[in-house]
């Protein structure tokens, strides 16, 4: 069985995961500029007090539009919403042995779950700010 990143976290909130599958898929991601910037990459339960399974997997969107209004949806009640996740959108392409991930929702976000030792800094690139 293949070991996701967060293992022992996903583990011990008994995560079910059986929604989940491998794809590849063209995903889009609010980011900060510089791509390498460790924040770009890391689940949501590392910056907010929660512990719940999603917030172990990360979050996409299956367009650049979507990712934009959402952004701005969420921006029009939380003004300093872009410093804490980032101001521009990037995009790369999840593949199969990246890990797994959900169905997007009705507005176009999905969840991602990596797989142990993936560095999605090396397949995604800034393409817009917000």
């Amino acid at each position: 069985m293949k070991k996701f990143k967060y293992q022992d976290k996903l583990d011990a909130n008994t995560c079910d995961l059986s929604s989940y599958s491998e794809r590849s898929r063209e995903a889009f991601r609010w980011t900060f500029e510089n791509i390498t910037d460790q924040r770009n990459f890391s689940p949501v339960n590392f910056s907010v007090i929660r512990n719940d399974c999603t917030g172990w997997g990360l979050s996409f969107f299956e367009s650049e539009e979507k990712a934009k209004v959402r952004f701005n949806e969420i921006k029009s009640n939380t003004p300093n919403f872009g410093k804490k996740v980032g101001d521009y959108i990037s995009t790369g392409k999840l593949e199969v042995e990246d890990g797994i991930s959900n169905d997007a929702n009705r507005v176009g976000h999905f969840t991602h779950f990596e797989y142990d030792n993936i560095d999605l800094t090396t397949k995604f690139v800034v393409i817009a700010k917000i």
